[in-house]
């Protein structure tokens, strides 16, 4: 409840900073601001509302209001959007509501020099991606929870004469759940966590030089609540060299310096690390780049395929790197948009551990677009092994999903998605499989009004009998913009 609270008040001091600042501006920086207000109304009807083995059927309602903000002129640059969602279900005869955010922004305080970025998500995760999953808020599975990240990085960016240019960045993120099932203490629970990180870069300004190249130095720490301070430090040089118009040999070299709690048959943290490879232009729209390395835990590799086209985009990647558990953030740039504020919870995500771990992870994406369809694959594998106790997550997951265009106003989207979860944890292994098909039209009113409606059809199969569920869930929406 405290953290619901929290999300409340982070969504009542974003609009509250907005309107504050909308009407202290004058007339022609109001100008700038983009403020649309909307209101969605939807009801569903699911034979099985939770997801559970006996099915209980239910009706939803929901009304839900929100906003999305826009300033993309000047010194001060901000993108917010907000989703307050109600929903009232009949049979429990029970109202309940989650918040959706994600706001970003830059305010250039100092000109061409001092920038401050600061950021807010609200969104609705998996506790355990083992457990019963949903990709909707509509189905309560009890199986998700509120996450709010609230941080702020300042960064001074100087130019040193004509070759080169130096940054200083400091992050400050505070991650917080609103379901906290780690008062035990026990390690795999979620655990909320306070990051910092300490950024400098020296690096080459001109991107049109044959020879590019870079100085790093990172120092970040994580706070966990339940569970030890995890702290990592990170120097590295950057150099590519462009051997023709399409070929670049990359390379970096470095040394970490990390207190990770890892078994001692992996090996010592403290060490240096380098990788190299090459970049190469198949042609204008299409890349190779593949670097193989070394790090502490062994060989790395990483590779990504791209081609971007009018009608057929693909990507492929594959990376082996280190994480820190509750701990994903990285540096956002105002080119990249927010999340789509909509009743979807994210179930890409890790496990319920505090923990350094390994990730081996490959994803592969395309799409073609052909006549009025639009098809889209996409697939990933992610094998995680956590390096203090060696307990093993691997999940897999694949998706197609085809987007037909009926007529200028209206479309039929239909999808197929799988996933796949297997976990070894104290030489218990666990395993679960998610299922979803479903099927939406989609229909412009008006320039301001959107219609749409779908049926929904998940099946989830675990170890345990009283794991296993189908479910049918039908619903329809509006959604008015003013």
């Amino acid at each position: 409840m405290a953290n619901k609270q929290f999300g409340s008040l982070v969504a009542r001091a974003c609009a509250l900073i907005f309107f504050s600042s909308l009407y202290l501006l004058p007339a022609a920086s109001q100008a700038a601001w983009r403020l649309e207000p909307f209101i969605e109304t939807r009801a569903a009807y699911s034979d099985n509302a939770e997801f559970e083995d006996d099915e209980d059927s239910d009706f939803i309602l929901q009304l839900n209001p929100g906003a999305s903000i826009r300033k993309d002129e000047g010194r001060l640059l901000v993108r917010l959007d907000y989703l307050l969602q109600n929903f009232y279900s009949f049979n429990d005869s029970d109202l309940s509501s989650d918040h959706s955010l994600d706001a970003f922004s830059t305010w250039e305080a100092i000109k061409d020099h001092f920038f401050i970025d600061a950021f807010a998500t609200i969104t609705q995760v998996l506790v355990d991606t083992t457990g019963t999953i949903s990709t909707s808020n509509i189905n309560n599975t009890g199986n998700t929870t509120d996450e709010t990240t609230v941080g702020i990085e300042p960064k001074w960016v100087q130019r040193i004469g004509g070759f080169a240019e130096a940054e200083v960045a400091y992050l400050y993120e505070v991650q917080r759940f609103e379901d906290e099932s780690d008062e035990d203490g026990v390690d795999g629970d979620i655990d909320n966590s306070d990051r910092q990180r300490f950024l400098a870069t020296l690096r080459n300004p001109d991107e049109d030089d044959r020879i590019d190249w870079g100085l790093r130095h990172q120092d970040e720490k994580v706070d966990f609540d339940d569970s030890d301070t995890v702290e990592f430090k990170r120097s590295q040089a950057d150099l590519g060299i462009e051997i023709f118009t399409r070929l670049e040999i990359v390379g970096s070299y470095g040394y970490e310096n990390n207190d990770f709690e890892v078994d001692p048959s992996v090996a010592d943290t403290d060490d240096t690390f380098w990788d190299a490879g090459f970049i190469f232009g198949l042609g204008e729209f299409t890349a190779l780049e593949v670097r193989r390395g070394e790090r502490f835990f062994g060989n790395t590799w990483f590779g990504d395929f791209t081609i971007a086209g009018s009608k057929l985009a693909f990507n492929a990647t594959y990376e082996e790197d280190i994480g820190v558990q509750n701990a994903s953030v990285t540096t956002r740039t105002f080119l990249d948009e927010p999340a789509t504020i909509n009743n979807d919870v994210n179930t890409d995500v890790p496990g319920d551990r505090n923990s350094v771990f390994e990730s081996k992870r490959w994803d592969v994406s395309g799409s073609y677009r052909v006549a009025k369809s639009t098809f889209t694959l996409s697939a990933f594998d992610d094998d995680v092994v956590f390096l203090d106790t060696l307990d093993e997550e691997q999940t897999t997951g694949i998706s197609f999903q085809w987007d037909w265009r009926l007529s200028g106003v209206s479309a039929l989207q239909s999808l197929i998605q799988w996933q796949d979860s297997e976990d070894e944890f104290d030489g218990i292994q666990d395993d679960s499989d998610f299922t979803e098909l479903s099927v939406r039209y989609i229909r412009a009113l008006s320039p301001k009004t959107d219609f749409d409606a779908g049926i929904v059809y998940t099946e989830g199969d675990g170890d345990d009998e009283d794991e296993d569920f189908t479910s049918y869930t039908l619903d329809a929406g509006l959604i008015v913009r003013f």
